[in-house]
């Protein structure tokens, strides 16, 4: 199988919280380093902040480590935002459902 889509065994899940996310929807693109590797799963409201759920590639798991930084960035022109995660060699790999 090809595309993003993927088993759900080759991904895996983690969690990130913004004070607000304008334009961003389930099905949104996480990318790492630029990279689409992933989608946004669920947005819920946590407190005052929102909390992403999103997949990503096991193949990402070294490179999402506890020194990576998650952004919103933008796709398009139009608004449609995405996830964008810094890669970061070093720091411990974060665990599935990890914040």
């Amino acid at each position: 199988m090809s595309g993003t889509g993927g088993l759900f065994w080759q991904r895996y899940q983690l969690k990130t919280r913004f004070p607000e996310v304008p334009g961003l929807k389930p099905g949104s693109p996480v990318r790492v380093a630029g990279v689409e590797v992933g989608k946004v799963t669920a947005i819920d409201f946590v407190g005052d902040e929102v909390e992403v759920t999103f997949d990503l590639s096991n193949a990402m798991r070294p490179r999402v480590t506890t020194a990576s930084v998650a952004m919103l960035g933008s796709l398009s022109l139009l608004g449609q935002s995405t996830v964008d995660v810094s890669a970061a060699s070093e720091g411990t790999p974060v665990p599935a459902w990890g914040t």
